[in-house]
């Protein structure tokens, strides 16, 4: 009894001091997975994310509203939005812009003092005052040791050349990311000093989207998305419906999107209500999320006649719904779209009304433009390709020697970005 009373007092030892052993090993293990966890995020530049979010629910917002989802876990992110601000407001001299600038400008600065990022990302405002604020805000971080990264969404600023110079003397950014080859183009020839690096925009779409099998119509499904204003084309897009109706071509419109001016709108209701085809003209306010892909799917062609634009995502999300688009070649339009292969560039309302009539008689084949569109989608517009190219860009600006990238890295960007199926400057 003695002995079995031993053997059964060794072997609960045995299992305590391995359980002991097991509970050291664990803890052990979990420290070095911890340590290996701070080291990792030390060696990775410190990054603070300034960033604009909807509303109001332009293409710049709504792509910085993925970037916060997509680095949230990785850099620091400040997010500004305003519930009550609209396009009509945006860029003009306001108390509540006033308000919002000084609020933009001491949380920006108070977090860089708390938290001492190497690198800032920040969207570039297009016009003349809040711009004037960015840049402001852009030296002060700079005399911190900061590098500071513009992000620009259009095709340039709304301001005056002459401002433009005035302004750029001396070098804010280390680098601004442009959309297109054509834009930076046009930057560097107005005297634009800053280095530029060529990105994409890029999405993810609801699986549901990639499913969509495009047909030949009974009717032409037209879709309009977007801000609906004269420089986005809308009093073109009515001409348009005009000549439509004069070749007797069936057809139905949604218009996706909010009014920018008052008077415009009511300009413009006022003449569809004078149209006998006003019943066919449907508005539905902004969509967003699921609603906004499933008007997608459910048309035929997208509309953009607009004679002011950088890269719409409007027309990245009609490629990767393989609904084909008809625009006006502007900003990076032309380097989206290729005219009869993915998509539609026109000069004139007549050229446009041409290509409705060809798709409507299967003259040219909506199914197979439509599967171009979405093919160049998959290459080089998708979400992951978007988010690599801003990793990479943040990385060559941590790296670089001095402020801003060299002239030999921001060449090497723009030959990386070329072969990698996007449009560079020169």
């Amino acid at each position: 009894m003695a002995c079995r009373s031993f053997i059964d007092r060794v072997k609960r030892s045995s299992i305590f001091c391995g359980g002991v052993c097991m509970n050291w090993l664990s803890a052990v293990t979990s420290c070095v997975r911890r340590v290996r966890t701070v080291m990792s995020r030390r060696a990775q530049p410190r990054v603070l994310l300034v960033l604009k979010i909807p509303p109001p629910f332009g293409g710049g917002e709504l792509m910085h509203q993925m970037m916060a989802a997509a680095f949230e876990s990785k850099y620091k992110v400040l997010s500004f939005n305003r519930k009550t601000h609209s396009k009509s407001t945006q860029g003009r001299f306001l108390l509540s812009n006033l308000i919002f600038g000084s609020y933009f400008l001491l949380r920006v600065s108070f977090t860089c003092l708390l938290q001492r990022p190497k690198i800032v990302f920040i969207w570039l405002p297009k016009d003349w005052y809040p711009f004037l604020r960015t840049l402001l805000l852009a030296h002060v971080l700079k005399k911190m040791g900061i590098r500071v990264i513009g992000d620009l969404h259009g095709m340039d600023f709304d301001f005056s050349k002459r401002r433009f110079r005035q302004v750029h003397s001396a070098d804010a950014f280390s680098a601004v990311r442009v959309l297109s080859g054509s834009i930076a183009r046009s930057l560097r020839a107005n005297g634009y000093p800053h280095h530029l690096a060529v990105i994409d925009n890029g999405l993810e779409a609801p699986s549901f989207v990639h499913q969509r099998q495009p047909r030949h119509p009974q009717e032409m499904r037209l879709l309009y998305m977007g801000a609906i204003s004269a420089a986005k084309g809308f009093a073109d897009v009515v001409k348009w419906l005009d000549l439509l109706e004069a070749v007797s071509l069936p057809w139905t419109l949604s218009v996706v999107g909010e009014w920018v001016n008052a008077d415009f709108r009511e300009e413009m209701l006022t003449t569809l209500r004078a149209k006998a085809y006003s019943s066919r003209v449907i508005f539905t306010g902004v969509l967003i999320d699921e609603a906004k892909w499933q008007a997608l799917i459910a048309h035929d062609l997208l509309i953009h006649f607009s004679s002011w634009d950088g890269q719409p995502l409007t027309i990245i999300e009609a490629m990767a719904a393989a609904v084909p688009t008809i625009a006006r070649p502007v900003g990076a339009i032309p380097e989206m779209i290729q005219d009869g292969v993915n998509g539609f560039l026109i000069d004139d309302l007549e050229e446009a009304v041409q290509v409705t009539r060809q798709l409507y008689a299967g003259e040219i084949s909506l199914s197979a433009i439509a599967n171009n569109a979405r093919e160049l989608f998959q290459r080089r517009f998708r979400h992951d390709i978007f988010i690599g190219e801003i990793e990479r860009l943040i990385a060559r600006i941590s790296n670089s020697s001095g402020f801003s990238l060299s002239k030999t890295e921001e060449m090497f960007t723009m030959k990386t970005n070329a072969r990698s199926g996007h449009h560079c400057n020169p």
